[in-house]
């Protein structure tokens, strides 16, 4: 409820995203934040041929059809002024998430690349939004370098995902 009032109201909304994958198995994390508070927190399998681009989608992928949820089960319209930041640390994804945006429905030799289906998802859920939204990289592992409590909420966020996406790894397989 506290997360849904806080939606409503303008807000910076992140959505930060990690995956781990070794062997045969793939795991995500997922944080949705502001740029005050972490708010909810979701882990998981990820679905196909292993890999860290595959995983990190599945967690954007998650992250959005909860947002979508939210917004359809509860009614939920966005303030005109909160902002949407979908974040990831591999650039790879990022550049084709931003690419996939830059036209309406998908040509031929869109659809060829791997995980072109989780990319088509996440996107038509943002598009399902109807709010702005933008993706973003951000570096990840800077815990490593700065303490935890001393990074942004952004950074924060992505590390927080990082740890749900590996410790699901480790508890499940």
């Amino acid at each position: 409820e506290y997360f849904v009032a806080t939606i409503r109201r303008p807000c910076a909304l992140i959505i930060a995203a990690d995956g781990s994958h070794r062997g045969h198995a793939m795991t995500f994390g997922t944080v949705l934040s502001t740029l005050q508070h972490h708010y909810i927190t979701l882990q998981g399998h990820g679905y196909g041929t292993p890999s860290a681009h595959r995983a990190e989608a599945w967690a954007i992928l998650a992250g959005s059809r909860l947002l979508l949820h939210i917004k359809n089960f509860h009614g939920v319209r966005f303030h005109p002024e909160t902002t949407i930041e979908i974040l990831s640390d591999n650039a790879g994804l990022i550049t084709r998430l931003n690419s996939r945006k830059q036209y309406q429905r998908p040509y031929p030799n869109a659809t060829l690349p791997p995980d072109w289906d989780l990319t088509e998802q996440i996107h038509s859920t943002l598009q399902d939004l109807q709010h702005p939204f933008t993706y973003d990289w951000i570096r990840g592992h800077q815990d490593h370098i700065t303490p935890y409590y001393r990074l942004p909420i952004p950074a924060q966020a992505n590390v927080t995902a990082h740890y749900l996406a590996r410790d699901y790894m480790q508890t499940t397989g």
